[in-house]
């Protein structure tokens, strides 16, 4: 099997969960200090999130699923298109959704839509590149019709045409949006968070080391490489051996962590790690910093996906 397509098999095996990590020195965005703890009820609190925390789709053994409003503990069935869909999906800006067929099928089928609800309206529909093969990942997805699949490149779709692509060694199985449509992903030899433009096609490699990454209202949420925790703070704009987390803004969050989820507006903050309780919520709300405001378990075989936004 080529390289490519082997991290894209391991993939899809587990594509919310963080990747081994390697030795790293310092964390991203940090200056060395260590930022104070979160303020709020102890992360390993049972307690249900508060009043305005969004909707979280998650995958289920049966499909997909996603909690009520302030209710993660609820689980309603969404109604996927008609077909046979991988159990995962990527999630945008006002519930962009992107859906990709099954490794059965050859060659793969992209979905976008929009999650409304517990039902997926499907904007377009394309059949990817039959050169790409079965295995193709939903990598990331914008609200205006732009996403990207991951292959043993990254496939740019614009209202279901392939507008660019990417030739990348490999990623690791992980891509997020920005609001001008380039596409961070993480290299899968270092963990380097790396932005592509795909108008221009260029690319700018960070001095941000991620196990995982999450975009959403000017902040990035990075998993740090090596290190247990999740630091979270301003984006820079991409400077080739920079880093991409604003150091004045940085604040750190504890582990044990192996996935970091930011809602698209940068108010929410879910972090999964191993043990019980599986995910810890935090929140802006007052100022800029994240408090932790509560957490919830996952069941037999759920993984989180993303926060909606309506």
């Amino acid at each position: 099997m080529a390289p490519g397509r082997t991290f894209v098999a391991l993939a899809l095996l587990a594509s919310v969960a963080g990747c081994a990590p390697a030795a790293s020195p310092a964390d991203p965005g940090t200056t060395g200090t260590p930022s104070p703890p979160p303020s709020g009820p102890p992360a390993t609190s049972p307690a249900t999130a508060p009043t305005g925390v969004p909707a979280m789709l998650l995958a289920v053994p049966t499909g997909l699923a996603v909690t009520a409003v302030a209710r993660p503990r609820e689980r309603l069935a969404v109604r996927m298109p008609t077909g046979a869909w991988q159990p995962t999906a990527a999630v945008g800006r006002h519930g962009a959704i992107l859906l990709v067929s099954t490794a059965a099928r050859s060659p793969a089928t992209a979905v976008e839509g929009v999650l409304a609800g517990t039902q997926v309206r499907v904007g377009w529909s394309a059949s990817l590149p039959a050169a790409l093969g079965p295995a193709v990942l939903a990598g990331c997805v914008a609200a205006d019709g732009v996403a990207v699949v991951i292959a043993d490149r990254l496939v740019y779709l614009r209202a279901g045409r392939v507008a660019a692509t990417h030739e990348v060694p490999a990623t690791a199985g992980r891509c997020q949006m920005t609001d001008d449509d380039a596409v961070a992903y993480l290299a899968d030899v270092d963990h380097a968070l790396t932005f592509w433009g795909p108008g221009a096609d260029t690319v700018v490699v960070t001095a941000t080391r991620c196990d995982d990454l999450g975009l959403g209202g000017g902040l990035l949420a990075c998993l740090a490489t090596g290190v247990d925790r999740v630091v979270v703070g301003r984006l820079l704009p991409p400077v080739a051996g920079r880093t991409a987390i604003d150091p004045a803004s940085a604040q750190r969050l504890p582990g044990p962590a192996r996935q970091v989820v930011l809602s698209p507006d940068g108010r929410w903050l879910a972090i999964a790690g191993s043990g019980a309780p599986a995910v810890r919520l935090y929140g802006r709300l007052a100022g800029d910093a994240f408090e932790a405001v509560g957490a919830f378990d996952l069941g037999t075989g759920e993984a989180l996906l993303a926060f909606v936004e309506p």
